[in-house]
């Protein structure tokens, strides 16, 4: 996980530079060029989770692997914004083909069903971001093609690893083909609607640490460094509070997980419409660190739990494609909140936003219901 993630990490933070200070255009069409990657990234999540139930994890994850490394490779041969959009949209689809998979198959070889094979998957990505954006912006200096073929080198890397790495017994699919098509489908599925629906939301505030809070902290003053070190005690609390997290929190409390998270979210915002020092900034991204380490990996876990024998790709996929739309549609609606109105208005509709989602959350029935995938 950690190998692919890092590979697009030489891709997406590098989009606005790339396509503005190369391609000459407007960070307007920046903005949209990855609303059309994360549509995509949305679309290819639910084909990847209904592939890996259909087809099984290996075409999907080769799949994935190859249409990310061809794209990404193609980026540094075709220099124009035309070529680049539509190829960061397939690039997008191809990385949104992978997540689902993965997260299924750490549901499968954890047979309990329990929220620990997520967190690991969920640490691994995260070390894959700090590796990749650490590496990324000195390949950049010396010329984004490098960028996009070491990108695609490590997305073939990660297919090596799959091909070669990702067989046996543990990774067969036992019992699928005894599974007959089921009426507790995704369409059928209340509470997998509402995780989808209270996830949607979760990322749509989320993304504001990226877009929204971001502008705010450039006027009042502050330097890309100081926001970057806001990212950078992210990371490291991620990798240091994750497992922390595990050593603590022995129960598969799935829902009570996330409603903490959510808290914690609603707190920060609520803080955020008081004036501020540097250092406040600083602790309200440390609170709302520790409440993504609750809520993110609980996700695909309930996902888990909820999903029907041989619908667990599916399930993963309809999560994964509701976090995509939250990444798309979050800025286009605090964009639009920071333009119109006073800056208070913006944390106070995410506590809105966050509280909502809180109550969705609570609605959803997770009950013991999953059967140990054991030969």
């Amino acid at each position: 996980m950690g190998v692919q993630v890092a590979g697009a990490s030489f891709i997406w933070p590098l989009n606005a530079i790339y396509v503005h200070e190369v391609l000459g255009k407007s960070l307007t069409l920046a903005g949209m060029v990855l609303f059309f990657n994360a549509g995509a990234g949305a679309l290819g999540s639910l084909v990847g989770g209904r592939a890996f139930d259909r087809f099984g994890h290996l075409p999907t994850l080769l799949g994935g692997s190859f249409l990310a490394a061809g794209t990404s490779l193609l980026m540094a041969f075709f220099p124009s914004f035309f070529a680049y959009g539509v190829l960061l949209t397939l690039f997008g689809f191809g990385t949104g083909l992978i997540y689902p998979s993965m997260y299924a198959l750490a549901g499968i070889l954890w047979p309990e069903g329990g929220r620990r094979a997520f967190s690991a998957v969920y640490v691994a990505a995260n070390a894959g971001v700090a590796a990749g954006t650490a590496m990324a912006g000195f390949v950049a200096s010396q010329g984004f093609r490098w960028s996009f073929l070491t990108s695609s080198v490590f997305f073939l890397a990660f297919a090596l690893m799959v091909a070669k790495g990702f067989r046996g017994e543990a990774f067969r699919r036992r019992g699928q083909a005894e599974v007959p098509p089921s009426r507790e489908g995704i369409l059928w599925s209340r509470s997998l609607l509402l995780l989808s629906l209270g996830f949607f939301m979760a990322w749509s505030v989320y993304v504001q640490w990226q877009t929204t809070i971001a502008t705010h902290l450039q006027t009042l003053g502050y330097s890309l460094a100081q926001y970057s070190l806001l990212w950078t005690l992210n990371g490291g609390l991620i990798l240091v509070g994750q497992p922390l997290l595990n050593l603590i929190w022995r129960g598969e409390q799935l829902r009570r997980q996330m409603l903490l998270g959510m808290g914690l979210y609603a707190a920060v915002f609520s803080l955020l419409t008081l004036p501020l020092p540097y250092g406040g900034y600083l602790f309200l991204m440390g609170l709302m660190t520790v409440g993504e380490i609750l809520v993110w990996p609980a996700v695909p876990a309930a996902a888990q739990r909820l999903a029907p024998k041989g619908q667990e790709g599916a399930y993963q996929g309809v999560v994964g494609s509701a976090a995509s739309l939250g990444r798309m549609v979050g800025p286009l609606l605090g964009g639009w909140i920071y333009d119109t109105y006073p800056w208070q208005a913006l944390p106070a509709a995410m506590v809105g936003l966050v509280l909502t989602a809180a109550w969705i959350f609570s609605r959803i029935e997770l009950r013991e219901r999953r059967v140990p995938l054991s030969s």
